[in-house]
């Protein structure tokens, strides 16, 4: 049996004297706590990350946003930390803010060489089912592009859909006793067609329809990977009374 417990402590929400008054810009940051028991362990495996987010407005239709994760992780005797890899990403909108546009980089910053006891736990940080928030410390360099239009059908039905592609570049991979060399992970290319429904003043239902098709991951150009494609249909809601209550309904 599993048992997962996350704490989140926010420490700096900056909407800033100077600079949020003249350009609307944040800085946001938290200190993230996730720890798992397994039945077949006697050890805890946990990681602390302190998620930065910058978001600077450099026109109206134009953001610019910077992620970047700094974590430690443990498992037992095998412990692990590091900065990793750092995204930038931009946004545009037009049409009447119906459509956006949007470019990615993600920044090859993070850990890629590990040693055996480092192999372990990323081996352990990796498995989905954990859902940590830095599964992977360290890749190569990212591109990623996409664009959605949504088209509002009448004042309570909107329509949209997206697409979007992400090129993974080739980095050297040094996990103990293996070191691969021009590692290519696959690429991804995905398809998003989504419904929004206002039901009443407060409260809106969601209906989204995602598929993600990915290339073979190669090494030394050899098919070492793949993964057949990827397809969700997630329902959701949201619930505002006036300005300041706020509810998510979980997605299914």
């Amino acid at each position: 049996m599993r048992k997962l417990f996350i704490f989140t402590i926010m420490l700096l929400l900056l909407n800033g004297t100077s600079w949020s008054q003249t350009t609307g810009g944040s800085v946001r940051t938290s200190l993230v706590l996730q720890y798992w028991s397994i039945e077949t362990f006697d050890d805890l495996i946990s990681e602390a990350t302190v998620p930065i987010q910058v978001i600077y407005p450099v026109r109206e239709n134009l953001n610019l946003q910077i992620n970047h994760f700094p974590a430690l992780s443990q498992f037992g005797t095998a412990s692990m930390a590091g900065v990793s890899d750092t995204w930038i990403r931009t946004t545009y909108s037009f049409a009447n803010d119906n459509a956006m546009a949007s470019f990615g980089i993600g920044i090859p910053t993070g850990k890629t060489e590990l040693d055996s006891m480092e192999t372990i736990l990323a081996k352990m940080l990796s498995q989905q089912s954990f859902k940590f928030q830095l599964p992977v410390y360290g890749t190569g360099l990212t591109l990623s592009g996409g664009g959605m239009y949504a088209y509002p059908v009448n004042d309570k039905f909107t329509v949209g859909g997206g697409v979007n592609f992400v090129y993974r570049g080739k980095y050297d991979y040094k996990y103990f006793p293996f070191y691969i060399k021009n590692y290519d992970p696959g690429d991804q290319i995905g398809l998003n067609l989504g419904l929004d429904y206002m039901i009443n003043e407060s409260f809106r239902s969601t209906a989204d329809f995602v598929y993600n098709y990915y290339t073979a991951d190669k090494a030394d150009g050899e098919k070492i990977f793949a993964s057949g494609p990827r397809i969700m249909i997630k329902l959701g809601g949201q619930y505002q009374s006036g300005d300041n209550i706020y509810c998510q309904v979980p997605e299914l």
